[in-house]
């Protein structure tokens, strides 16, 4: 590659990268904002609601292993 196509390539890849992680952490902190819909539309108490959330984190954290390999 040239040195302004690997230039435009490294600032995209970049990029990009940085949208996935807003993405991922918008995902992560927006359980607390969607609480009470999830609630009202799964028929759930605070305590199914906390395992629910304890799950999701869970499988967020565990999953970071193979992607942190893969990358």
């Amino acid at each position: 590659m040239s040195a302004p196509a690997s230039r435009l390539y490294i600032v995209s890849l970049v990029g990009i990268l940085c949208l996935v992680f807003m993405v991922s952490q918008f995902l992560r902190s927006s359980t607390g904002v969607i609480a009470p819909n999830l609630m009202e539309d799964l028929g759930l108490r605070p305590e199914g609601l906390g395992l629910l959330s304890g799950a999701f984190f869970l499988s967020f954290a565990f999953s970071q292993i193979p992607v942190g390999i893969l990358l």
